[in-house]
């Protein structure tokens, strides 16, 4: 078929994308002196001023035929395609760089059977002389040669400003400026890169290479010392500027303090898949966030090289929102936040390699923000993953993962005068160690002339593990944990000095022991306390144990001491209490040992103590204690070991013996110096349930005296015996005692 064939191009800017552009090709084809309709197959070139291949629709080079073609639709012989739009089948883009030839022509073959094609002749130019003829309406082009309205960027900007344009589109080139760019404050102004970013660079070698107004940056480079800043009289009071895919450089070698980018005014900016470095030796952050302005950034990432600043610092009373963004620094710190005001924080699924550190010296206590899903950990030196010193209005944590090396993960500090909140949901906190110094997973502490709750945080469903350090360790403030787990592999889970610490359904395991304190005031319930040498050792402590298990290891399931005015009380209720619970080394441990003054009390109900070693379940040394419808089964040695006895009350409990061979009573007394107070048992049960009868009640042969007394009412014995050598039971004539019998001996 012989085809008559009219036709004309238009060349459209940008219609897909910032580095693609399209030729919208039409025209009419006729067959046998009457329009043609159905399908017809179009195959294109794209050729240069020297006869080389620009572009095919095939992707294939050289200037012949393509080997691929691509389907249309033509209607009474007129026909129209997007040459370069990729979504037609059999169609590569095109790039931008198509138009910068002087000479470009377009090269067709057409077919109405996809067999036998006819090359259109001649070749159609669709590229003007120059760039200035592809302005359309009020865009500009800027480029370094000769060939677009503009070959600099300012004079782009003043077009913009004198109100004869909106836009500006940059091709690949270098924009050196010798003074910051300055912009419209009366109008807002879109400025689109053409290509590679990193090849559309604007450079300013003496300083900041733009200042801020109301714009929008895609796709550009920007290099200065910073590279952009809006802290100049020139700049609006509240200006919104936005910036994607974009770089920004500070370029200023040696130059103290300054950042790539330096925001410190009242102003909104977003920022959008940009990277900001900061390279040079001895110089600033990345990023400088001040004032009071709002910053938004998302799949940005920001660096800091060697020798320079924080990958972030902020001061003041900024917003500082970010979402996938990563912030390295070789050798400083990822997130440096130093005396702010009332700077807040929205941060998600970021990840934070060299630490943040928070600072509060001369600022005010009302920063703080949220973390979601993020990691957090410091490679860069023996520094905490997270450090708080001076103060915070309330950091919170959910959702994120923290690790350190030989460093604490946590440091959380209040000065005089501050407060410091955290609260952790859904995190983990690990802490290696690498034979360093050992890192605890949590230090928090606190000015001892502040209130103890100044120095708080919160841990709510969250794992804390460190290996040679502890988990926790608290120094006056206050620690609640809620369903976490607490593991120290080399020491104590949980230290807390002068503290409140509340644990509840959670599982404190150390090595050394589960809990360490001092001068404290502990609440656990429905968890579980574990060491493998203690499982909590406390001195001058008041502690309340409900509907937990305890357990020690080698030693004690639970120490407590108290001492002169320093009294230590003790609380357990439904609570299971072991000692000596290990397959390995010298079992030397009780349930329950305690050192107490006369006036300390200790309360056990419905409880159940055990006891694996030949030291008595319970070793009691002292205070006012009330032990209330309670087991306590022993092993190898006595029940109950009262060394100094005070005041003690056994009211319906069981005393049991559940090991094979074990001789020794179950109720161990010894005289105190002056006038003793008799124990009181009532209700009570004495039984052994293996070997032969053992002693119900003996003398504790660690003590000197020879004989004391025990009232006795309502008890039953099992298979036990009184040792009628030693012991005379005393009828009471007196009808003034409540009790029945006085068993002296």
């Amino acid at each position: 078929m012989k085809a008559v064939f009219r036709f004309f191009v238009v060349l459209s800017v940008v219609p897909l994308c910032v580095t693609g552009a399209s030729i919208n090709y039409q025209g009419r084809i006729a067959a046998g002196g009457s329009d043609y309709t159905g399908p017809a197959w179009i195959k294109a070139r794209a050729i240069s001023m020297l006869d080389e291949n620009l572009w095919s629709n095939d992707g294939s080079a050289g200037t012949g035929e393509p080997s691929g073609s691509v389907q249309i639709e033509v209607n009474n012989g007129l026909f129209n395609i997007e040459l370069g739009n990729p979504f037609i089948p059999g169609m590569t883009a095109m790039d931008w760089k198509v138009f910068r030839d002087s000479e470009c022509s377009l090269r067709i073959w057409f077919s109405t059977n996809s067999t036998a094609y006819e090359q259109l002749s001649p070749d159609v130019s669709i590229r003007p002389a120059t760039l200035e003829k592809l302005s359309s309406g009020r865009t500009v082009f800027v480029d370094d040669s000769d060939s677009a309205d503009f070959n600099n960027l300012q004079d782009a900007l003043n077009a913009v400003y004198n109100d004869e344009a909106e836009s500006i589109i940059i091709l690949p080139g270098w924009y050196p400026v010798t003074t910051p760019l300055t912009f419209s404050t009366q109008r807002f102004v879109s400025i689109t890169g053409w290509g590679n970013r990193d090849e559309i660079n604007i450079e300013c070698t003496n300083g900041p290479a733009m200042y801020l107004q109301s714009a929008r940056l895609e796709n550009i480079s920007v290099s200065g010392s910073p590279a952009i800043s809006d802290n100049d009289p020139s700049v609006a009071a509240s200006y919104w500027w936005q910036a994607d895919h974009c770089v920004f450089r500070n370029n200023s070698a040696g130059a103290p303090e300054v950042p790539a980018m330096e925001f410190s005014g009242d102003g909104q900016a977003i920022l959008f898949d940009c990277r900001i470095e900061n390279q040079s030796a001895n110089s600033g952050p990345a990023l400088a966030l001040g004032g009071n302005v709002d910053l938004a950034m998302s799949h940005c990432s920001l660096w800091s090289g060697s020798g320079g600043g924080s990958a972030a610092l902020v001061k003041e009373s900024p917003v500082m929102r970010a979402v996938n963004c990563d912030f390295f620094s070789d050798d400083n710190l990822s997130l440096l936040v130093t005396a702010p005001s009332s700077a807040r924080f929205d941060v998600q699924d970021c990840r934070m390699h060299a630490g943040i550190y928070f600072s509060v010296t001369g600022g005010v206590n009302s920063a703080g923000g949220d973390f979601i899903q993020c990691g957090i950990g410091n490679e860069n030196g023996a520094d905490a993953a997270i450090h708080i010193n001076g103060g915070c209005g309330w950091l919170n944590f959910d959702n994120c993962n923290i690790w350190t090396e030989d460093a604490h993960g946590i440091y959380q500090y209040s000065e005089w005068g501050y407060n410091t909140g955290v609260q952790m949901r859904n995190s983990s906190i690990s802490v290696y160690d690498t034979g360093g110094d050992p890192g605890h997973g949590v230090f928090i502490g606190n000015s001892s002339l502040n209130d103890m709750g100044s120095a708080s945080i919160n841990l709510m469903n969250c794992r804390i593990s460190a290996f040679s350090g502890r988990g926790i360790d608290s120094d006056y403030a206050s620690v609640q944990l809620s369903d976490t787990h607490v593991q120290s592999f080399e020491n104590y889970a949980i230290n807390c000095s002068s503290s409140d610490l509340s644990v509840e359904h959670s599982d404190v395991r150390g090595n050394s022991g589960g809990i360490l304190a001092a001068y404290s005031e502990i609440e656990i319930s429905h968890s579980s306390i574990e060491g493998s040498e203690y499982g909590i050792y406390m001195g001058e402590c008041m502690a309340d144990v409900s509907s937990s298990m305890v357990v020690g290891g080698l030693n004690d399931g639970i120490l407590a001491a108290g001492s002169g005015t320093n009294e230590c009380e003790l609380f357990i209720t439904r609570s299971d209490i072991t000692g000596s619970d290990s397959d390995e080394g010298a079992l030397a441990g009780c349930a329950i040992r305690t050192d107490f003054t006369p006036e300390t009390p200790m309360v056990i109900f419905h409880s159940t103590l055990d006891n694996f070693s030949e030291f008595p379940t319970l070793d009691l040394n002292g205070g006012m204690n009330i032990i209330e419808e309670s087991i306590i089964l022993t092993e190898a040695g006595p029940a109950v070991s009262i060394t100094r006895p005070d005041l003690f009350i056994f009211e319906h409990t069981k005393f049991l013996n559940v090991g094979d061979g074990n001789t020794n009573a179950l109720l161990l007394l010894c005289e105190n110096d002056g006038e003793p107070i008799p124990p009181v048992v009532n209700g009570c049960v004495f039984r052994t349930l293996f070997g032969a009868a053992m002693a119900a009640v003996d003398m504790n042969p660690t003590c000197s005296a020879t004989n004391s007394a025990i009232i006795m009412a309502d008890c039953y014995l099992g298979n036990v015996t009184f040792n009628t050598n030693a012991i005379a039971l005393v009828p009471v004539d007196d009808t003034t005692l409540p009790y029945g019998n006085i068993i002296g001996f």
